[in-house]
């Protein structure tokens, strides 16, 4: 998801509000564009829940290579995620419970 969100072309845009729980905090801008992110959760299968989600996903038969190559890709994924959590100019959460 990351990729797809870093590969949207935003140049034409003077402002740019984001809306997300996932990667859209991510969008890469040009320095005149205003980037406003209002953030509804972290990411969930990467921080709060992420033991949950790597016990209980079922992906059919490649279900146990998946698994293991889960904290793996976690680990990239949670770097990504606080490298993007940086590039909007700013950054609004739902809640107290959320901006901590």
């Amino acid at each position: 998801m990351p990729l797809a969100f870093e590969s949207f072309d935003f140049d034409q845009f003077d402002v740019v509000i984001s809306l997300t729980s996932e990667a859209a905090k991510g969008i890469l801008t040009k320095p005149k564009t205003l980037h406003i992110c209002y953030c509804l959760t972290p990411t969930r299968y990467l921080w709060s829940g992420a033991s949950h989600y790597r016990r209980s996903a079922y992906f059919g038969l490649a279900t146990p290579f998946l698994k293991f190559l889960y904290p793996f890709i976690t680990t990239k994924l949670r770097l990504w995620d606080q490298i993007a959590s940086n590039r909007p100019d700013y950054f609004i959460s739902i809640s107290q419970n959320v901006a901590s």
